[in-house]
C-alpha cells in the first residue's frame, strides 16, 4: 500500500483544487465500475445519467453523487422522443438503419416497446445547475448521439483526461458517422487517441454458425485531451486518472514532460502510480504482439 505520507500529499494537492473532480458517465445504465480510491474520489463528484435506467448512487465514496433519470442527454435543452427496445442498452433518441440490424440478424434486440416524449438537456446544464464547470473524465454511450453530444461539451472539456465513447465502424444509428470519421473529428478537438477495445459482430448469412469471427462493429474508444496544466494539483489529476483507469505507462511518459513545483509531491505520485499492490490491470495485453513484447 502507498504509505500514509504520500496520500496525505497528494490529498493536500487535490483539496487546494478551487473546483471538484467530475466524473460523467452517460448511457447505458450508467452503471460503469469507477475505479478511483476513496482518498482520491472524495474530492470528486460523479454524474450518472441515463434516461430509463440510472445506476445505483456512488454517493458513499464521492463528495457529491448526481443520479439522474427522467431526462434524456442531448445536444440541446427541449424535448425529444426515446425509442425504448426490446434489449434497453439499444434505446435512444436515433432511429436505426433496419438494413444493418436485418444485415447482423439482431431485429429482436431493436424490437420497439414504446416511444417517450422526453425532455432532452445538455450536460453542460446540468452542470451548471450544480455548480460544475469541468470534466476530468468523460464516458459516452448514447446509441449515435455521442459525438453530438461531446461537441455540446467542447467549452467543460479543458482538462479532461479521459474520454471514452461508443463508436460504430459503419453508422447504425442514423446521424452518426462511421469509425474513421468519427476518429478524425475527436482528434480535430485536441484529444489524442490511447486505445481501442473493439467489438466483432457475425454477419448473418447461411453458414455464419460455422465461423468464430466477424467484421468489426463498434469500438469503445479511449482518449486523452492535450492539455497544458497551470499547477502541480492539475497534474497530480491527470495522472491518477490515466492510471486508475489503467493507462499507467502513459502517465508516467506524460509526466516525464511536467514540470513540479513541489519535488515531494511528485516523489508521492510516483509512489502511488508504481505500488505494486495497487497497480491496475493493463488494459492492452502485449501478448498478442510477441515480437514487440520480445523487444522490451
Amino acid at each position: 500500500m502507498p504509505s500514509p505520507q504520500a496520500i496525505e500529499l497528494l490529498q493536500s494537492a487535490l483539496s487546494r483544487l478551487t473546483h471538484p473532480i467530475v466524473i460523467a458517465d452517460l448511457g447505458s445504465s450508467g452503471n460503469a465500475v469507477t475505479p478511483v480510491p476513496d482518498w482520491f474520489a472524495k474530492y470528486a463528484v460523479s454524474i450518472s445519467i441515463d434516461a430509463l435506467a440510472p445506476g445505483e448512487s456512488n454517493g458513499s465514496i464521492f463528495s457529491k453523487d448526481i443520479v439522474v433519470s427522467g431526462l434524456a442527454i442531448c445536444d440541446v435543452i427541449g424535448h425529444g422522443t426515446l425509442i425504448e427496445r426490446q434489449f434497453s442498452m439499444c434505446s435512444g433518441l436515433n432511429e436505426v438503419y433496419q438494413n444493418e440490424v436485418a444485415t447482423y440478424g439482431i431485429e429482436s434486440f431493436y424490437q420497439e416497446v414504446k416511444r417517450i416524449d422526453m425532455p432532452t438537456t445538455t450536460l453542460p446544464e446540468i452542470l451548471k445547475e450544480h455548480g460544475l464547470s469541468q470534466i476530468h473524465y468523460l464516458k459516452l454511450d448514447l446509441e449515435g448521439s455521442d459525438l453530438a453530444v461531446l461537441d455540446s461539451c467542447s467549452d467543460v472539456l479543458h482538462d479532461c483526461a479521459l474520454l471514452q465513447a461508443e463508436l460504430r465502424n459503419v453508422p447504425l444509428y442514423i446521424g452518426e458517422k462511421a469509425l474513421g470519421e468519427s476518429l478524425t473529428h475527436i482528434h480535430r478537438q485536441g484529444f489524442d487517441l490511447i486505445d481501442m477495445k473493439n467489438e466483432f459482430w457475425k454477419r448473418k448469412t447461411p453458414n455464419s454458425n460455422r465461423v468464430s469471427h466477424g467484421n468489426l462493429a463498434y469500438s469503445d474508444v479511449v482518449f486523452t485531451k492535450k492539455i497544458k496544466p497551470e499547477t502541480d494539483s492539475e497534474i497530480v489529476i491527470h495522472a491518477l486518472l490515466l492510471h486508475f483507469y489503467g493507462y499507467t505507462n502513459f502517465a508516467e511518459h506524460w509526466l516525464m514532460s511536467q514540470i513540479m513545483v513541489d519535488t515531494k509531491l511528485r516523489l508521492a505520485l510516483f509512489h502511488v502510480l508504481f505500488d505494486p499492490d495497487l497497480l491496475p490491470q493493463q488494459p492492452f495485453n502485449h501478448a498478442f504482439f510477441t515480437h514487440l513484447a520480445l523487444a522490451r
